[in-house]
């Protein structure tokens, strides 16, 4: 059970580090391309950004289970807003596709992360409870 939780907390270090990674990518892409784009959109993105990186972070120094999850289920919500936003961009023709790619795919790869980690979380208090 100890290696479950350890393991566990690795992944989350792993997640945390990539969601850093991929703000800074997203926030990048809009500083680049934001003369261009709608100040109100340029906005949002970069608060889905860095409210999913924030939560991600929230979610290794909460304590008890429940509200890791919920800081993991915050980031799973943003991260599919981030998602959306981005393939927004493309579909508005503000970045090209090959630059979207990337970012949209990692955003897709940490949502099932998120997914596997919020399961872990859950099986592992359940465990604990049951004892």
């Amino acid at each position: 059970m100890r290696t479950s939780r350890l393991q566990g907390v690795q992944a989350l270090h792993d997640v945390e580090q990539r969601s850093f990674q991929l703000t800074v990518s997203v926030v990048e892409l809009v500083r680049q391309i934001e003369p261009e784009l709608p100040q109100a959109l340029a906005d949002r993105i970069i608060v889905a950004a860095t409210n999913f990186g924030a939560d991600v972070s929230e979610a290794l120094v909460h304590s008890t289970p429940k509200n890791q999850i919920s800081k993991l289920a915050g980031a799973r919500r943003t991260t599919r807003e981030m998602a959306f936003l981005l393939r927004l961009l493309n579909g508005i023709q503000m970045a090209a596709e090959p630059a979207l790619r990337p970012l949209i795919e990692e955003a897709a790869s940490l949502q099932d992360e998120l997914t596997s980690l919020i399961v872990r979380v859950r099986q592992e208090a359940e465990r604990e409870t049951s004892q």
